[in-house]
């Protein structure tokens, strides 16, 4: 019986230039960057693999406000794209390409970028809300139940996906870096 293979590729590495954006005739956005991996040799030589990295639509757009050449990511996708080719020098040529499903920003902004903005973050207070029934005696579930009810409210511009959490345009301004 065959079945469908699957692979994922887990990238760490540094931005070789700032993001381009572009729209897709469909009117999609994609965001591309290179991303250099480096790796030591078995003879103890730096060896750089540069990857051209795809970020779609709402990630690709967080990638191109928040990312800048030199910026360390890591990047999760399961769809590697490999090319080969022939330049009008007549060199051969080959390029590795990532569609990314997942981009985690690993450093923070630089010095410079820091110094231009400057924007006060609010703080966010957490309440501790006790609930007692009338007869004194505390239920676990319906305390926890009207904990989330609390959480829930406290966050209304979050949107639930699957394992991880969608910023709205609102959002952008409180990412703390």
């Amino acid at each position: 019986m065959a079945g469908k293979g699957y692979q994922k590729h887990v990238l760490v590495g540094n931005l070789g230039g700032d993001p381009e954006t572009r729209a897709t005739r469909s009117g999609s956005t994609v965001t591309n960057f290179s991303l250099a991996v480096n790796e030591t040799n078995s003879n103890g030589e730096e060896v750089t693999t540069w990857y051209r990295v795809a970020a779609w639509n709402g990630r690709g757009e967080v990638c191109a406000c928040y990312l800048t050449k030199g910026r360390k990511v890591l990047v999760e996708g399961t769809r590697l794209k490999a090319s080969a080719w022939i330049d009008e020098d007549g060199n051969a040529r080959a390029s590795l390409e990532l569609t990314a499903d997942n981009v985690i920003f690993l450093d923070g902004p630089r010095e410079e970028e820091e110094a231009e903005e400057e924007v006060v973050q609010p703080q966010r207070k957490v309440r501790e809300l006790k609930v007692a029934p009338a007869n004194g005696r505390a239920s676990r579930p319906a305390a926890q139940s009207k904990a989330k009810q609390v959480a829930r409210q406290a966050t209304p511009n979050r949107q639930r996906t699957r394992g991880s959490v969608a910023l709205q345009q609102e959002d952008w301004e409180e990412i703390p870096f």
